[in-house]
């Protein structure tokens, strides 16, 4: 009995992809970023429009027909979230507002040791939607608490699992595109508290 319920762990989830209007959409945002994104050969991906118990976080490599190389839950912010929903439905700039800022960012460096462990910065691209990004200390960092906890929400920032966060951001470190959906529009439409 033990070894069918170690088959049945080990079996794979069906992938999740993203909207192809999110895809289209980053897209856009990229080719306008173009001169501020060091590597176009891969694009991450965040769906905050989607509940956060489900995939919502993707790498896609541009140079084979946008093949999903990576895929994950990510949190939204604390301050973010429709708690009927799960998603992310309101936005801020601000630093200090606890609140996910949509659009589109480059990632910095290399990852680093952090607070939840290994982490990668971002800079935020889009001028008074996600431009207070490095002010706000917005990263990308391991989904787990220092008490060994899964973190539910952030203030701010996208979490990847611990397990694969090494692979993950090794992979999108070094100035590659990343497209934040969130709060029901595109950025230049986004709630700006």
């Amino acid at each position: 009995m033990k070894a069918k319920a170690d088959a049945k762990a080990a079996t794979p989830h069906a992938p999740t992809t993203p909207s192809a209007q999110l895809v289209a959409t980053a897209k856009l945002s990229l080719a306008q970023h173009a001169g501020t994104v060091k590597r176009a050969d891969l694009l991450t991906l965040i769906d905050l429009g989607r509940p956060s118990p489900e995939e919502r976080l993707w790498v896609l490599d541009t140079a084979h027909a946008d093949r999903v190389v990576f895929q994950s839950r990510t949190s939204h912010a604390t301050l973010s979230e429709d708690l009927k929903t799960r998603t992310a439905t309101k936005c801020s700039n601000q630093v200090g507002s606890r609140m996910t800022a949509p659009g589109a960012y480059v990632t910095l460096g290399q990852p680093r040791a952090g607070k939840y462990g290994l982490s990668l910065a971002v800079d935020g691209l889009d001028k008074d939607v996600n431009d207070n990004a490095r002010e706000r200390a917005i990263l990308f960092h391991t989904n787990q608490l220092p008490n060994g906890h899964v973190m539910g929400t952030t203030d701010g920032c996208f979490t990847v699992p611990v397990e694969r966060a090494e692979e993950v951001l090794k992979l999108i470190a070094g100035g590659t595109f990343v497209y934040v959906s969130a709060c029901g529009s595109p950025p230049n439409e986004a709630t700006k508290l």
